[in-house]
């Protein structure tokens, strides 16, 4: 499958690099000739003129597959090397122009096409050679309304033609992109171009299906892992044909065809308008939660210094080791565990572990957003825009840089601490423990922020996030077939409770929040594969009293006891796991010697079962309701804004911005699309929450007569 795509990438990225140095020819037809192992290479610039253009743009509506590479450069590399060796350095790109891809260092000259073994076609985006010379970068913009080559195509009848072609492409046609995600965002930011119809590949996604566990691959990784023979020790001269076997493991990926051609690629592209949309910021916001935390930490600080009699630096380890055990020479340890263990003995451990919380929220969460802040000035707001990694191993979608998703629905910011004259801590030393502590304990009034509403609405908008109801539980209903299970998620109460309720043999109504909790995390601690030590933790119980819930969780529900012993077996037997899909991850491990890495790997198949069907769930319904938004709402030439877009993902959860006099409908449709991306055997019931701020959302129900 890897091979098949590539090698009709391969002249394409080629003709992307050669064709944004070449020089144009006085010809009809500018044609250059590049020399291969396999024969001569045609690139073809269609820019030379509007009859060549109009032909081209004509024929290339009518293929039903063709291969897409931006010719891009980075302005930055210049400007480095002219100040690295103080002299003025004459380079090939300086006066090319190109457009200005928005906040980045990079420059699109040009794009190239292909659809056969033999031509190329390069369209330049840069100024021609005649135009090039002597012009400033001021005037490089009143240039682009001018012909590109022989006063004959100008930029924007070139970027009108590939809106056109881009646009009017037949539905069934296929576009082959490496990165396609990242070319269409460049395209999209700096062209304002779109592509709409047809269906893509990147071989780099099909690449991560067959070996979701190896680090994601460059483009020159994939040939040489690929089509090891069209690649020289150079890797300069990359050939078209290929002659080279599949491996016996490639030819076996039939079946992930179709996870690649309806799931993943079409939620590259989703995920790549995701990314472009971006979600708008409010500063004010965040400077007044930024001010609270702040003043919240200080206050802190002189509470511990106050404490511990003396002023010390709450972050180093080996100072609150000093303040709190008195040893200068071994260090001991200061971790959230052993101070949480100290917290009984004396209030200063309490309050270094909520000045880390406070500290750790304003460093890793407020900090980062705050320097991700972007002006769109086409939209007049302050934007996030964020990155999707999709080369996981379990195929969930990583938001990151900034990260999004650790961002906490709540933070309180009060806590419980001594306000009152309190000793200085000491040590008795034979037995190294702290003494404990006399003062009275003085409760403040917690308060609560919410950073999600630093994320807001666009003007004359709405926040439609959409967030399934214990998916991954239903999921392992579905697949375990597990009768009782299956009658709890379908009959709408309390799910948790009933569970609760079948695993203790007690009434609904009698069972405590503390049960409920129990079963909460004993249910999902099977899911992730946790151990009993770490449940018992959780729990705070004993080991044994944890080894103890979950045998007779267990066997309260042998369906699901059974399916998790049949997927361990089945991956022993295969080497492998498959999702809902058909998504497949090797685990070799699974055979290992080694106790922890065997038992590692058992663990590693039940979670990616489950949590990898439940990714490619998610996907499926983010694809569809962005084919049906699309369909209600089409672009309009105006401008104007209808319907809705995503602005971001997090884990089960999809959160649109919506226009408000159609956000009802659109609800409509992503509650429908979400409840019916899969049939499943248990229900899959949507909550859905509306309103200004990510962290203000109401609920918001809709009439299902």
């Amino acid at each position: 499958m890897v091979t098949l795509i590539t090698e009709r990438i391969t002249l394409c990225n080629r003709t992307g690099k050669q064709g944004s140095t070449a020089k144009a020819l006085p010809t009809h037809h500018t044609v250059f000739q590049m020399r291969q192992a396999q024969g001569n290479l045609h690139i073809i610039d269609v820019a030379a003129d509007k009859e060549s253009f109009q032909l081209f743009l004509t024929k290339w509506k009518s293929q039903s597959c063709y291969s897409l590479c931006l010719a891009c450069y980075h302005v930055s590399d210049t400007a480095f090397c002219q100040s690295h060796f103080r002299r003025r350095l004459v380079n090939k790109h300086v006066h090319l122009g190109g457009i200005d891809i928005p906040n980045s260092t990079e420059k699109i000259i040009g794009l190239a096409v292909c659809w056969n073994s033999k031509d190329a076609y390069f369209l330049s985006l840069a100024l021609s050679p005649e135009q090039s010379s002597d012009v400033g970068e001021e005037d490089l913009e009143s240039r682009s309304r001018e012909p590109l080559v022989h006063n004959s195509v100008t930029r924007t009848m070139l970027l009108n033609g590939l809106q056109d072609v881009l646009e009017g492409c037949d539905a069934s046609s296929v576009c082959v992109m490496f990165n396609v995600k990242e070319q269409i965002k460049k395209l999209s930011a700096a062209c304002n171009l779109s592509i709409v119809q047809g269906s893509f590949a990147d071989p780099k996604v099909a690449d991560w299906l067959l070996r979701p566990d190896e680090k994601e691959k460059n483009y020159y990784r994939l040939l040489s892992n690929y089509l090891p023979n069209e690649v020289n020790s150079k890797k300069e001269s990359i050939g078209f044909l290929v002659t080279n076997p599949e491996s016996p493991r490639v030819k076996a990926c039939a079946k992930a065809w179709k996870a690649f051609t309806q799931v993943e690629m079409p939620s590259i592209i989703s995920l790549a308008k995701m990314e472009t949309n971006g979600i708008r910021f409010s500063r004010d916001e965040c400077e007044k939660q930024k001010a609270i935390l702040q003043k919240r930490k200080l206050s802190l600080e002189q509470e511990a210094y106050h404490l511990a009699g003396r002023k010390f630096s709450l972050s180093s380890p080996k100072d609150i080791s000093i303040v709190l055990f008195h040893e200068h020479l071994a260090q001991r340890s200061t971790s959230k565990d052993v101070l949480e263990k100290l917290q009984g003995n004396h209030l200063l451990p309490g309050v270094i572990l909520e000045w880390r919380r406070i500290h750790c929220a304003i460093s890793k969460t407020l900090y980062p957003i705050q320097k991700a802040r972007q002006c769109n000035a086409m939209m007049d707001t302050d934007r996030i825009y964020f990155v999707c990694q999709t080369h996981t191993a379990t195929g969930r979608v990583v938001v990151c840089n900034p990260n999004l998703q650790n961002v906490p629905r709540e933070f309180d910011i009060g806590t419980a601490v001594s306000m009152t004259t309190s000793p200085c801590m000491r040590v008795v030393s034979h037995h190294g423990k702290i003494q404990r502590s006399q003062s009275p304990l003085k409760t403040i009034t917690t308060s609560s922020i919410c950073m999600r509403n630093f994320f807001t609405a666009s003007s004359g908008a709405l926040l439609l996030a959409a967030d399934y109801s214990q998916l991954e539980l239903r999921l392992i209903a579905h697949l375990s077939q597990d009768v009782k299970l299956r009658d709890i998620l379908s009959s709408g109460g309390d799910v948790f409770k009933m569970i609760a309720s079948k695993w203790l043999s007690v009434d609904v109504d009698r069972v405590s929040p503390t049960q409920r909790q129990q079963a909460k995390q004993i249910c999902y601690g099977m899911i992730y594969g946790i151990r009993a030590k770490a449940l018992a933790e959780q729990l705070e119980v004993c080991e044994s009293n944890a080894l103890q819930f979950m045998d007779s969780f267990k066997s309260q529900y042998p369906g699901l006891k059974s399916y998790l012993s049949k997927t361990v077996m089945s991956c022993r037997q295969s080497g492998y796991v498959e999702t809902l899909i058909g998504r497949k991850r090797y685990l070799p491990a699974i055979h290992s010697k080694q106790l922890h890495a065997r038992s590692h790997a058992e663990r590693q198949a039940v979670n990616t079962t489950i949590q990898g069907s439940a990714a490619d769930l998610v996907k499926i319904a983010m694809i569809n309701v962005d084919k049906m938004l699309v369909e209600k709402y089409p672009p309009t030439h105006d401008g104007k804004q209808r319907g809705g877009m995503l602005v971001l993902q997090i884990h089960d959860e999809l959160l649109y911005d919506v226009v408000e006099e159609d956000h009802m409908s659109v609800a409509a449709i992503v509650q429908h699309e979400l409840e019916h991306a899969l049939e499943l055997s248990v229900p899959l019931p949507v909550k859905l929450r509306v309103g200004v701020a990510w962290g203000s959302l109401d609920t918001l129900k809709l009439d299902t007569d």
